[in-house]
Protein backbone atom coordinates (compact mmCIF):
# COMPACT_ATOMS: atom_id res chain seq x y z
CA UNK A 1 0.00 0.00 0.00
CA UNK A 2 1.66 2.93 -1.33
CA UNK A 3 1.75 6.46 1.47
CA UNK A 4 -0.85 8.93 0.24
CA UNK A 5 -0.44 12.51 0.85
CA UNK A 6 -2.41 14.18 3.10
CA UNK A 7 -2.52 17.81 3.75
CA UNK A 8 0.99 20.32 2.40
CA UNK A 9 3.93 18.27 3.02
CA UNK A 10 2.53 15.34 5.41
CA UNK A 11 1.68 11.70 4.43
CA UNK A 12 -0.30 9.19 6.24
CA UNK A 13 2.88 7.49 8.04
CA UNK A 14 3.63 10.87 9.56
CA UNK A 15 3.19 11.31 13.15
CA UNK A 16 2.35 14.71 14.63
CA UNK A 17 4.74 16.05 16.98
CA UNK A 18 2.54 18.71 18.49
CA UNK A 19 1.47 18.37 21.82
CA UNK A 20 -1.94 20.05 22.54
CA UNK A 21 -2.05 22.55 25.03
CA UNK A 22 -5.11 23.83 27.23
CA UNK A 23 -7.86 25.46 25.67
CA UNK A 24 -8.51 29.23 28.24
CA UNK A 25 -11.31 31.36 28.16
CA UNK A 26 -11.78 34.94 29.33
CA UNK A 27 -15.21 36.30 29.25
CA UNK A 28 -16.23 40.14 30.41
CA UNK A 29 -19.81 41.13 30.35
CA UNK A 30 -21.70 44.03 31.59
CA UNK A 31 -25.60 44.45 31.81
CA UNK A 32 -25.57 47.65 34.14
CA UNK A 33 -22.95 50.32 34.69
CA UNK A 34 -21.33 52.70 37.80
CA UNK A 35 -22.58 55.20 36.13
CA UNK A 36 -26.37 55.48 35.51
CA UNK A 37 -26.01 57.45 32.43
CA UNK A 38 -24.57 54.67 29.96
CA UNK A 39 -27.58 52.11 29.36
CA UNK A 40 -28.31 48.92 30.77
CA UNK A 41 -27.95 45.99 27.94
CA UNK A 42 -29.81 42.95 28.73
CA UNK A 43 -28.07 40.12 27.56
CA UNK A 44 -24.30 40.94 27.89
CA UNK A 45 -23.78 38.85 31.24
CA UNK A 46 -26.25 35.78 29.67
CA UNK A 47 -24.40 35.89 26.50
CA UNK A 48 -20.90 35.04 28.39
CA UNK A 49 -22.35 32.28 30.45
CA UNK A 50 -23.88 30.61 26.99
CA UNK A 51 -20.64 31.08 25.36
CA UNK A 52 -18.90 29.28 28.47
CA UNK A 53 -21.21 26.43 28.64
CA UNK A 54 -20.86 25.59 24.84
CA UNK A 55 -17.08 25.93 24.42
CA UNK A 56 -17.01 24.18 28.28
CA UNK A 57 -19.48 21.33 27.28
CA UNK A 58 -18.04 20.67 23.62
CA UNK A 59 -15.18 22.01 22.85
CA UNK A 60 -12.82 21.55 26.20
CA UNK A 61 -12.43 25.10 27.08
CA UNK A 62 -11.79 26.09 30.61
CA UNK A 63 -12.99 29.50 31.96
CA UNK A 64 -9.71 30.87 33.09
CA UNK A 65 -11.77 34.14 34.79
CA UNK A 66 -15.38 35.52 34.50
CA UNK A 67 -15.68 39.21 34.56
CA UNK A 68 -19.69 39.99 35.01
CA UNK A 69 -21.25 43.26 35.97
CA UNK A 70 -19.57 44.96 39.18
CA UNK A 71 -16.36 42.81 38.83
CA UNK A 72 -15.70 44.08 35.24
CA UNK A 73 -13.72 47.03 36.31
CA UNK A 74 -10.69 48.43 34.38
CA UNK A 75 -8.51 47.38 36.84
CA UNK A 76 -9.85 43.77 36.70
CA UNK A 77 -9.90 43.36 33.30
CA UNK A 78 -5.87 44.65 32.98
CA UNK A 79 -4.70 41.94 35.75
CA UNK A 80 -6.64 39.11 34.28
CA UNK A 81 -4.85 40.04 31.49
CA UNK A 82 -1.76 39.92 33.21
CA UNK A 83 -2.65 36.56 34.95
CA UNK A 84 -2.84 34.84 31.65
CA UNK A 85 0.54 36.17 30.87
CA UNK A 86 1.26 33.76 33.56
CA UNK A 87 -0.74 30.53 33.25
CA UNK A 88 -0.60 30.34 29.36
CA UNK A 89 2.13 28.53 27.24
CA UNK A 90 3.19 28.66 23.79
CA UNK A 91 0.57 25.61 22.89
CA UNK A 92 -2.64 26.84 24.54
CA UNK A 93 -5.40 28.64 22.99
CA UNK A 94 -7.27 31.59 24.58
CA UNK A 95 -10.74 32.48 23.59
CA UNK A 96 -11.64 36.76 24.75
CA UNK A 97 -14.88 37.85 24.85
CA UNK A 98 -16.11 41.22 25.71
CA UNK A 99 -19.97 41.96 26.03
CA UNK A 100 -20.91 45.53 27.14
CA UNK A 101 -20.39 48.76 25.24
CA UNK A 102 -18.17 50.09 22.95
CA UNK A 103 -16.84 53.40 22.38
CA UNK A 104 -15.00 54.79 19.29
CA UNK A 105 -13.36 58.30 19.04
CA UNK A 106 -12.27 59.16 15.33
CA UNK A 107 -10.18 56.06 14.45
CA UNK A 108 -9.76 54.36 18.05
CA UNK A 109 -11.89 51.94 19.93
CA UNK A 110 -12.44 51.22 23.74
CA UNK A 111 -14.24 49.01 25.68
CA UNK A 112 -16.41 50.80 29.17
CA UNK A 113 -15.62 48.99 31.64
CA UNK A 114 -18.00 49.17 34.12
CA UNK A 115 -16.72 52.00 35.96
CA UNK A 116 -16.44 53.93 32.96
CA UNK A 117 -17.75 57.11 32.90
CA UNK A 118 -20.04 58.35 30.32
CA UNK A 119 -18.58 59.81 27.24
CA UNK A 120 -15.09 60.11 29.09
CA UNK A 121 -12.20 57.90 27.44
CA UNK A 122 -10.05 58.13 30.34
CA UNK A 123 -11.39 54.97 32.31
CA UNK A 124 -11.90 53.43 29.12
CA UNK A 125 -9.91 50.27 27.91
CA UNK A 126 -8.46 51.01 24.29
CA UNK A 127 -8.18 48.44 21.42
CA UNK A 128 -4.42 49.73 21.32
CA UNK A 129 -3.29 48.42 24.99
CA UNK A 130 -5.35 45.45 24.53
CA UNK A 131 -3.56 44.40 22.00
CA UNK A 132 -0.46 45.28 23.40
CA UNK A 133 -1.14 43.52 26.36
CA UNK A 134 -2.55 40.42 24.18
CA UNK A 135 1.10 40.60 22.55
CA UNK A 136 2.86 39.41 25.26
CA UNK A 137 0.58 36.61 26.30
CA UNK A 138 2.34 33.50 25.23
CA UNK A 139 0.05 30.92 23.20
CA UNK A 140 -0.81 28.89 20.40
CA UNK A 141 -3.83 30.89 18.65
CA UNK A 142 -6.16 33.75 20.16
CA UNK A 143 -9.45 35.08 19.10
CA UNK A 144 -10.86 38.38 20.34
CA UNK A 145 -14.87 38.53 20.31
CA UNK A 146 -16.45 41.79 20.76
CA UNK A 147 -20.01 41.96 21.31
CA UNK A 148 -20.62 46.06 21.57
CA UNK A 149 -21.78 49.12 20.06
Amino acid sequence: MSEQTKGIGHTQSEKLTHTKGKNYLLTIGINEYADKQIPKLNNAVKDIEKLESILMEHYGFQVHRRLSNAAATRIAVHDALEDLEKVLTADDNLIIFFSGHGYRKGKKGYLVPVDGKNNSISNYISFGDLSDRIDEVPMRHFLFILDCC
